[in-house]
């Protein structure tokens, strides 16, 4: 093999390593991005003290509050003091990857989410 083999060779193979995540973030960020709007909706998102980015086509990583994995799955979502009001909607139980809520000082909650929502069984 020459040189100019070995570096096309090495550059599919890198592509090769890329694409399973990619190909995981196309089909699971919409989940997500879903549940999210779900949630903006149902505690008037649009009179939140902060809501960067919400509702835009922008990845969601970009959205106040909002931390993504690799994948672009939702890892953690961070609204303390915000300005939710309004119930939170079980579609949260769609973000899988969540691992951390923080909703801290939002006292016009409706409800919590049902525990099987949060934590399925």
């Amino acid at each position: 093999m020459n040189i100019a083999t070995r570096a096309i060779a090495a550059v599919v193979l890198l592509a090769s390593l890329t694409v399973p995540s990619t190909a995981l973030a196309q089909t699971e960020e919409p989940v997500d991005r879903q549940a999210l709007m779900e949630l903006f909706a149902s505690t008037d998102g649009d009179g939140w003290d902060r809501s960067g980015n919400w509702g835009s086509n922008l990845p969601l990583d970009r959205w106040h509050g909002v931390t993504t994995d690799s994948t672009g799955r939702v890892v953690s979502l961070e609204l303390p003091s915000n300005g939710l009001f309004g119930p939170i909607p079980a579609s949260i139980g769609a973000l899988a990857g969540l691992e951390d809520l923080d909703l801290a000082d939002t006292t016009s909650m409706e409800r919590s989410p049902p525990r099987s929502a949060l934590w399925p069984t």
